[in-house]
This record gives structure tokens, C-alpha cells and sequence, in this order.
């Protein structure tokens, strides 16, 4: 069997223990991986994902009592200056129901219960470097998709095919040409998101006429859903780039004052401040589509305007 050579993989291993951490990167040296960064604190994570490109990251979920494993989130997310698509494996100190499914929120690739022997890891490593899962988006998740089957009722969500540096690095893919692959990608999960947060917008709006129709109000779902607008309000502007016009900006800051409403006042929120809200959820849906539907007239290459 062929031999993988690893010399252009760029590596972080970001664990706190120092005996895993000394552990993996012997193995990994032996395995002859070339640049291999060590991370033991939160701080020296952050620094690290900030000052270099990654193809592969073997991480606890948390270091030092701070979650970091968020953070990979955040990198999926298109929030953070390093790209959205390293290989990641997280590795976990407890293996809960509730905690496991927080760390499988966060988008990792794989993950190993702690401790860690170097052999599992490097296996698991190989099997990234012929292949890894098409990425899902959903209005609250990016991240490789790790359902079993579509759940029945539900809505199919597209999936996405995204770069896989570990094996162009492997294959000694031209730098230019992964870097052109993780732009295109990258674009393609805005647009997938931008999908999502419509669809969001009509769903939430629907819901809350409907509970409001039936005098069923739930205060902890209208609290949730009331979140949920406030968190898209804040991450749309960024997603929209230039195409945020006044009446989208408009839109946006009664839709946030909306929300702030819902969560003062709950099931007793005024009718005429609700139907505001509700409606500026619709409009957005369609400022969102009409956006996306440009975007898919503009000539290859144009950005928006």
C-alpha cells in the first residue's frame, strides 16, 4: 500500500494536555507531516487560527474551562479570517448525550472520546484524505452533514460539496487553485444561508400568526423565536454585502424592534407592534429572494452592485 505523504499538510493540534498533545505531534512527525503547530490555551488557539491557514485541526472541545470548540462555528460560519473548510477533528472529555450534541452543533468533522491513542487518529486522518461529507446549511448550522436519513416531514435541505485541503495538499494541488476552490465554496454557503434565513423568516412569521389565530402563545417560543430574528437581523448585512438598501435596512430595524418587543412583553405584546413584526419578516423573505435572484442573473464573476 502507498504510503500518504503528509509533508504539505499544514497541522494545529490544540489540546491542553500535554501528554496527548506531545503524543499526537511525535506521531504525526513520524507520519511525516510537515508543519505542525502546538496550541495548550485559549489564547494560543485564537492566535494561532488568526496568523495561519490550517488544513487539519485535532482540538478538544475545551481548553482551560473555555468552550473553544464554538469557535470552529464561528469558522464555518464565514465569521472568523481563516477559511471555512479545514478537516476537524474535536476531541472530547465527556461523551453525554446534551454535550455531544453541543460539540456536533459546532460543525467538526469527526470526533474521538479522550483519552487518545495517535493510531485511531491517524486512521481516521487517512479516511479524511480520500474523502469528507458534503456540508448541510441550515438557518443556526454549517457543517458537514451527519444525518443518518432525512427525517420524515421534513424539509430536504441541499448539500453542498466543499474543498478538502488535507487531500489537495496530499495530491499537491497548486495553492492558487485550492485557494480559487475555498472562494467558490465559500460564496456558495452565503448563498445557501441567505436561502435559509428566507425560509426562516416565512416559517417564523406563519407560526406566530398561527399560535396568535388559536390564542395558543407560547412565551418561551415566542422568546425563542424572538432570538432567532434577532440573531439573523444582526448576521444578514454582512451576507447581503453591498445589497443592503435602505428599505432592507429599514426592514431590519423594525424587525429587531420587533423582537426587543416580543421579549419585554411576551404573549402580551401589542397586536399592532406583532403584525409589524410578522410583516416585516415576509418582506424580508422577498428582499432576500429578490437579491438572490439577481445574483443568479449577474454575469459570472460580478459582485453585487
Amino acid at each position: 500500500m502507498t504510503k500518504i505523504d503528509y509533508s504539505a499538510v499544514q497541522t494545529l493540534l490544540a489540546i491542553e494536555n500535554p501528554i496527548v498533545r506531545k503524543g499526537l505531534h511525535e506521531a504525526f512527525r513520524h507520519e511525516g507531516f510537515g508543519k505542525c503547530v502546538e496550541s495548550f490555551s485559549q489564547e494560543s488557539f485564537h492566535q494561532a487560527i488568526s496568523e495561519a491557514s490550517f488544513d487539519l485541526i485535532i482540538m478538544a472541545a475545551e481548553i482551560g474551562g473555555f468552550f473553544i470548540a464554538q469557535t470552529i462555528a464561528e469558522m464555518r460560519n464565514g465569521k472568523l479570517t481563516h477559511h471555512s473548510f479545514p478537516i476537524v477533528m474535536m476531541l472530547l472529555a465527556a461523551g453525554e448525550g446534551d454535550y455531544v450534541r453541543k460539540v456536533i452543533d459546532c460543525g467538526p468533522d469527526d470526533m474521538l472520546l479522550m483519552p487518545v491513542a495517535p493510531g485511531p487518529v491517524l486512521r481516521r486522518i487517512g479516511s479524511f484524505a480520500i474523502h469528507r461529507k458534503p456540508f448541510v446549511v441550515t438557518q443556526d448550522y454549517t457543517g458537514p452533514d451527519r444525518r443518518k436519513q432525512p427525517r420524515p416531514g421534513r424539509e430536504k435541505v441541499a448539500l453542498i460539496e466543499v474543498p478538502n485541503p488535507l487531500q489537495a495538499r496530499i495530491a499537491k494541488l497548486p495553492a492558487n487553485r485550492l485557494k480559487d476552490d475555498m472562494e467558490t465554496a465559500a460564496v456558495g454557503l452565503n448563498l445557501l444561508k441567505l436561502e435559509r434565513y428566507a425560509v426562516q423568516f416565512c416559517w417564523l412569521a406563519d407560526t406566530i400568526e398561527t399560535m396568535f389565530r388559536h390564542n395558543e402563545a407560547d412565551p418561551a417560543r415566542l422568546a425563542a423565536f424572538a432570538l432567532r430574528m434577532k440573531q439573523i437581523v444582526e448576521d444578514l448585512p454582512p451576507r447581503l454585502q453591498g445589497e443592503v438598501t435602505a428599505r432592507i435596512s429599514g426592514l431590519l430595524s423594525a424587525l429587531d424592534a420587533g423582537a426587543g418587543a416580543i421579549l419585554h412583553d411576551g404573549a402580551a405584546v401589542d397586536r399592532r407592534h406583532l403584525e409589524q413584526t410578522v410583516n416585516s419578516c415576509r418582506s424580508l423573505a422577498e428582499e432576500i429572494r429578490a437579491a438572490l435572484r439577481s445574483r443568479a442573473a449577474a454575469p459570472a464573476g460580478a459582485g453585487p452592485a
